[in-house]
């Protein structure tokens, strides 16, 4: 049955609508009125149950909750209603009719939101990030804290919130620093042209065996990058956790200072020596 309404229709479709309404007599009016309050006590109820099933789920990632109860709520209210104005005697087709008269008229002035709308479903589906994640994107970093239908909002390092459209967020490119589960550390070092690479490296080994969280597996690895112009570039490689990044990075660079002390090597620091050609200039007289 086509339920596609033109203007006059439409407008004589609501003020159908409005003469049932007030041709209502009390006890219509009160028993639709109990039961929109029950049907919406049960929606709740339903919801909640419905959140506990999710929360319990295997197969359904954090991520999806919140877009999966929202169509809930909204497919519930939308039937109850629906039956509610069956009951008081509208036309569900006509009412119906309306409705999608409406959503039309509301969809052309709300295009953007339904934009981050149809992200949020696309960043669900490829499943670039899910909440608890640590991610990067359009130069901001954060934990993903939720997965709206119009916003995904990050916890940032310094604790700010984040909100970011997923209009632009599912077009952006995103960095996944979690999902491996594993992050590599690099530290860049530079020891003394008199300290041979061997004893370098067993600096480097001492500091890496005082910081906790390292794993064994990938192996660290510690590379002669290059010849600085005050010193010998090195490249020190480890694996840890994720979620033990910034600790494991902080350690290590601290760890590899007192290493090169106790080892009795030299970490050079760039200087610039000036030498003046010709006879020093007189000083002016005071």
């Amino acid at each position: 049955m086509d339920t596609t309404l033109d203007p006059e229709t439409a407008v004589e479709t609501m003020d159908s609508i409005r003469q049932t309404l007030a041709g209502l007599d009390l006890k219509t009016a009160l028993l639709a009125v109990l039961f929109l309050v029950l049907g919406i006590v049960a929606v709740k109820l339903f919801i909640r149950l419905e959140r506990k099933v999710l929360n319990r789920s295997r197969y359904l990632p954090p991520s999806t909750h919140n877009i999966v109860l929202t169509l809930s709520r909204f497919v519930l209210y939308f039937v109850l209603v629906v039956t509610v104005a069956g009951y008081v005697g509208i036309p569900v087709t006509s009412f119906v009719a309306v409705l999608s008269v409406v959503g039309i008229a509301v969809s052309l002035a709300v295009q953007g939101l339904l934009t981050n709308l149809v992200g949020g479903f696309i960043i669900l589906g490829a499943q670039p990030m899910e909440v608890g994640q640590f991610v990067e994107t359009n130069g901001l970093m954060g934990t993903v804290d939720r997965i709206g239908m119009i916003y995904t909002r990050l916890i940032g390092i310094d604790g700010r919130l984040i909100y970011l459209p997923n209009a632009g967020l599912y077009t952006s490119q995103v960095i996944n620093y979690s999902q491996y589960g594993k992050r590599r550390v690099t530290a860049v070092i530079s020891a003394s042209y008199g300290d041979p690479p061997d004893r370098v490296r067993e600096a480097i080994q001492l500091a890496i065996s005082r910081v906790e969280g390292i794993h064994p597996d990938p192996a660290p690895l510690i590379w002669l990058e290059s010849y600085g112009d005050s010193g010998i570039v090195y490249n020190v490689h480890v694996w840890c956790d994720g979620s033990a990044f910034l600790q494991v990075k902080y350690s290590l660079n601290e760890q590899l200072y007192y290493a090169f002390r106790d080892k009795g090597l030299t970490i050079p620091f760039h200087q610039v020596d000036v030498h003046l050609d010709g006879p020093a200039a007189p000083r002016p007289e005071a």
